[in-house]
């Protein structure tokens, strides 16, 4: 698959940070996969319209064309491992255990587990900095051998959230569910009887996204649907997910995504 010109990357990716909060700048989509083992740290993803909140040793899976925001907050330095990947890197006789995983999205290996696990990302960090013959290709495997060993040992995490997040995580699945229609501040705010302004504070502490900001992230997501759908005409696209003007959505589209939608419907 062709990527946009600012969709280059590294299959391997280790970071760190000192301690402190922080995070994404801006909400965004990829047109890839990305696996992330947070080594050490605390972190908050939001995903879609779900709230997750990472320990260290969790994983979270984020596939290709989900919106996301990262928070990371610790009294620790932040450290990650990040595996960025699409469907033809990691072979279609293993998109089944992709799958399994993404369902769970939050993932929780027990310690006693973890060995192989932190062996593989060690294999694989080797071959992306040597580099030598064939690099690549170990790296398939490697993660294949991965995405296998999380499925079998993974656990989903139940995690206890507060009743802000409870509430911001059910907002934002309303709005996902309504962002065709018109949507205003006060309704949303009234579902839950809260003031707008009380409401829009919440909503954005728990998911680092305003409600307006959201909003457009669900009829963006709303479009891209229908153009993997196969839609081509993207004013149908635009009016049908919310949008007045289709000059405007098409701006918004290539903001969020890095690529027009005329040329993303191309892609598939």
């Amino acid at each position: 698959m062709d990527q946009p010109s600012n969709e280059s990357f590294e299959f391997f990716q280790r970071a760190t940070q000192k301690r402190k909060s922080t995070g994404m700048a801006t909400a965004h989509f990829h047109l890839h996969h990305e696996l992330y083992y947070l080594v050490n740290g605390r972190a908050k993803y939001f995903v879609g319209s779900k709230i997750h909140l990472l320990n260290a040793g969790d994983f979270i899976i984020i596939p290709k064309n989900e919106y996301h925001k990262t928070e990371y907050f610790s009294d620790t330095d932040i450290e990650r491992l990040m595996l960025i990947f699409d469907d033809d890197f990691l072979g279609k006789d293993y998109l089944d255990y992709f799958e399994k995983l993404s369902k769970l999205r939050h993932i929780r290996v027990q310690a006693a587990e973890m060995h192989p696990l932190r062996s593989i990302f060690k294999k694989i960090e080797d071959e992306s900095t040597q580099k030598l013959d064939g690099y690549e290709n170990m790296q398939k495997m490697y993660l294949r051998q991965l995405l296998i060993l999380l499925a079998r040992y993974g656990r989903d995490v139940n995690q206890g959230l507060s009743e802000t997040y409870k509430m911001a995580q059910d907002a934002a699945r309303y709005i996902s569910a309504n962002c065709s229609n018109e949507l205003t501040l006060k309704d949303v705010a009234d579902k839950y009887s809260l003031s707008p302004g009380h409401f829009s504070k919440q909503f954005k502490k728990a998911t680092g996204v305003g409600f307006t900001e959201y909003i457009l992230i669900s009829r963006i997501s709303m479009a891209k649907e229908m153009l993997d759908a196969g839609e081509k005409n993207i004013s149908t696209v635009a009016f049908a997910c919310g949008f007045n003007d289709s000059n405007y959505f098409s701006r918004m589209f290539k903001k969020l995504n890095g690529i027009s939608p005329k040329k993303y419907s191309s892609l598939f």
